[in-house]
This record gives C-alpha cells, structure tokens and sequence, in this order.
C-alpha cells in the first residue's frame, strides 16, 4: 500500500456495550447479608459492635468538625435560614434539637481540644462528648477525660447534671435577680386547645401550689356533680320524656334510636303502646313462654299489645311474633308482628 502512495486509515472496532449493574448496585466490602450476620459468633458480634462504634464516633467528630467550621465562617447564611442550626435542619434533615446541641458541642470543642482528639480517634461516643461540653473547660478538661475513661455514658450524663445544678444553685445565691428569672412560670397553649404549664419553684412554693390544683380540682368536681344532680328525672314509664325524643314519626325519622321511631309510629297510627302504670322499661316475661328464661314477653291477650315486639334486639321480635302466630291471631298490626 505504500508503493501505491495510500495512508492506511485504522478500521473501527465495534466496542461491546457495558454491561448494566443489578439495580440494587454493587455490593460494599463492608456490607453484611443476614446469612454472613448469622454464622458470626458472639465474640465476632461484640467485636465488630465495639469497631463500628468508634467509627460513628470517629465520623461524628469529623462531622462537628465541619459544623463549627461552617458555623465560623457564618457560609450558613442564605434567605430564610435563621442560625446555623436551622440549615442543618434544611440541608441535614436533622431535627431541631439535635440541630442545635451538635452546634453548641462543636462550638465548645473548639476549647477543648484533647477531647475533640479523644472524639476524633473514636475514644469517646457522642453521649459522653455532649455531657462533657456542658461542665468542662480549659482548666478542668482533663479531669472529666479521665472520668470519661471509667464510667458508662449516663454515669457521664448524671454527674454533668449534678454539677450543673451545683453551679446554678452557686449563682442564685450571688444573683437574686437571676434565681428570680429562673423561676418564672412560663404558660402556652397547644394546638389542640389544652393549657401548659411550666414552672420551676422552690419545694415550698411547689407545695402551695399542688395544694391549690387540687383545690381547685374538687371544686371542678363538685360544681360537675351538682348540675347533673339539678337536671329534671323523667317520670317512671314516660319512654318521651325519659329519652327527650318528640312523638311524631316524621320528626323522629333518622333522628331517634330505631326503638324510639316504632313506638312514634305506633303513637301517630293509634295502635296501643306500652303498658300501662308500668314501673320501669324492663319487660314483663312472655306469657306463650313461661319458664322460659331470656324470652320476651308480651301483655295478657290474644295479640302482640305491648312494646316488646319493637324491642331492639331482633330474636325477642322474632319470639312476640311467634307467640302470636301460635294464638291464631293476625298480630297487633306492628310491623314485626303484622302478616
């Protein structure tokens, strides 16, 4: 081809098309499945525990890291955004309570820096971390590394609130004003309607005040238990009045229990009603099923007369009016019982 003056052109070679991943992605080295979890001893299962503890922890240290940083640098602010906690909440997802402790304990460990090297190598959880950046400082701060060291985290926690207590009660005692302050009541009301309460008193004010809750609590109680007392009792056997229903069935229709609706209808029809002089709604036993118990029962007659066959349970219906199909009698003329 040279003889002839020609330049070779180089012929493409078709290149194979990539061969697609499983959408589930390619597995990570550390990525356990529940069998390889299962075969693992329990000395493994505490090991690895312990080893992928200090990593969260080493990672949360490099995470509160870049929070102060960008707490620092104020780069958090944008339009919207009210404090550095907030964007984290925006951009993070987190909550704003955890938002904003991440950011005070990034901020105190910019003081602190043998236990942010403690927290970064993974020597420290994040519980234990938090509460030391409550009580310590730079002159105490080994002192509560070395407690850190020999005690669980709420140990920690517990000997971070004692202290904290220690030091407030220190500082009301040389400031009236501000022990004042942190006694104040503070009132809210939730979206529901209901009050809150919150109040940080001395045990002795406390106790005036729980005896005057429940003071008032009884009077609640009683003032409650006196109106329903004053409220009118329905005579003995007045199914109207007992029930505050009207008689009429086209003003009961859809308004009044199913029971209720029969007897209106039956009152506006002018078939009879219950019986008479009637001390109280419980039924008399029926007469076609004597010694029967859990039967219902009708009055004396040839008929269905009273209210037991509109009683609401469906079987005593169906008892009154077989008892008076057995009489030979067509029914009362009420719907259960007509034929």
């Amino acid at each position: 081809m040279s003889d002839l003056g020609l330049v070779p052109v180089p012929v493409p070679v078709p290149v194979p098309a990539p061969v697609s991943a499983p959408a589930s992605g390619p597995r990570s080295p550390d990525e356990l499945d529940a069998a390889e979890l299962a075969a693992l001893t329990d000395e493994q299962v505490v090991d690895e525990l312990a080893t992928w503890a200090g990593r969260v922890a080493a990672g949360q240290a490099r995470l509160l890291a870049y929070v102060g940083e960008l707490d620092r640098r104020e780069a958090w602010a944008a339009v919207g955004v009210l404090s550095c906690a907030h964007w984290l909440s925006w951009r993070l997802g987190m909550g704003l309570p955890a938002a904003y402790e991440r950011v005070r304990a990034a901020r105190a460990l910019r003081e602190l820096p043998e236990t942010a090297a403690a927290f970064g190598a993974g020597r420290l959880s994040f519980s234990q971390v938090r509460a030391i950046t409550r009580v310590a400082g730079p002159g105490d701060e080994q002192v509560y590394l070395s407690i850190a060291r020999h005690t669980s985290g709420g140990q920690l926690e517990r000997l971070a609130r004692g202290v904290r207590r220690a030091r407030r009660s220190t500082q009301d005692a040389a400031d009236p004003e501000l022990a004042a302050h942190r006694l104040r009541t503070r009132i809210r009301y939730e979206d529901d309607g209901t009050l809150m309460i919150s109040a940080r008193l001395p045990a002795e004010h406390g106790a005036l005040v729980l005896a005057a809750l429940e003071a008032a609590r009884a009077e609640i109680d009683h003032q409650h238990r006196t109106e329903i007392a004053a409220e009118p009792k329905p005579a003995a056997g007045d199914f109207s009045a007992e029930e505050n229903y009207p008689q009429d069935a086209d003003a009961v229709s859809g308004q009044a229990p199913r029971a209720t609706r029969r007897r209106a209808a039956a009152a506006g029809a002018g078939l009879p009603g219950p019986a008479a002089g009637a001390a109280t709604r419980r039924r008399p036993p029926h007469p076609g099923a004597a010694g029967r118990p859990g039967r219902p029962a009708v009055g004396a007659g040839p008929g269905c007369t009273t209210a037991s066959c509109y009683h609401p349970r469906p079987s005593r219906r169906w008892s009154a009016r077989r008892w008076a199909a057995s009489q030979g009698s067509a029914g009362c003329g009420r719907s259960p019982c007509s034929t």
